[in-house]
């Protein structure tokens, strides 16, 4: 036929394709109650390869998203604060999701729905975090500690793109249950950076979080590129 015709008919990729498509649907569950709430602690500026990738961010369909964002904070700090401003805010919480996003971390376009979608199809998850690794070519990935295990050695990922459950992941890109921060048994405040052996405020908090049966996992095929911000080099 020729290509300049206009067929009488055309069903669509997705029609055409409508097993892949329910099955990529019942992965992503975007018809369940995604409301997310993202939270970014900045310095004083974003690199504008890290705005580029937070604005193609897709956002699950006619679920509400809100934005927060702190400046001048030190992490561990801008992190307790915003979680204590959401659950003290009536817009924000009854949100199920929050979902954190660091000023070097750029992340897929479909990456937020795809964490989100694995919450929804992981109950016993708490939290699933995007892959990315320690910014350098030895880099390791972010997958800390084998489940029931009390170590945090970094594990190795899923070349395959499956999860990969641990003890605890980073906050670079990730999606938490907003509700295992009503949990009173957890310390407060639920991040300190310097109090950890590894110094950073997501082990200080897992390491925690891990002894009441908290669970989560890193989601293999959300490939999270971590920026370099002085040289510009996405490891």
């Amino acid at each position: 036929m020729s290509d300049d015709l206009i067929p009488l008919t055309d069903q669509g990729r997705n029609n055409a394709e409508l097993g892949e498509t329910v099955r990529r649907l019942s992965e992503q569950a975007t018809w369940k109650d995604s409301r997310t709430v993202i939270v970014s602690p900045c310095g004083t500026s974003v690199p504008m390869r890290t705005v580029a990738a937070w604005t193609s961010l897709q956002r699950p369909p006619n679920s509400a998203c809100a934005r927060l964002f702190t400046q001048n904070l030190e992490v561990g700090q801008a992190y307790t604060q915003m979680v204590e401003d959401i659950l003290g805010s009536p817009t924000l919480r009854d949100l199920p999701f929050m979902c954190t996003a660091e000023h070097d971390n750029l992340p897929p376009p479909r990456g937020l729905i795809d964490l989100i979608g694995q919450l929804h199809n992981h109950p016993e998850l708490s939290a699933v975090s995007g892959l990315y690794f320690l910014k350098s070519r030895d880099g390791f990935a972010h997958i800390y500690g084998e489940p029931g295990q009390d170590h945090l050695r970094p594990m190795l990922p899923d070349p395959n793109g499956g999860l990969v459950e641990c003890r605890a992941i980073a906050m670079g890109f990730a999606v938490f249950r907003l509700d295992m921060f009503r949990d009173d048994r957890l310390r407060r405040p639920w991040f300190l950076s310097g109090q950890h052996p590894v110094g950073t405020q997501d082990l200080y908090f897992w390491d925690d979080a891990a002894r009441f049966g908290y669970r989560c996992a890193v989601d293999c095929s959300v490939r999270v590129g971590h920026l370099d911000v002085d040289s510009g080099i996405v490891w």
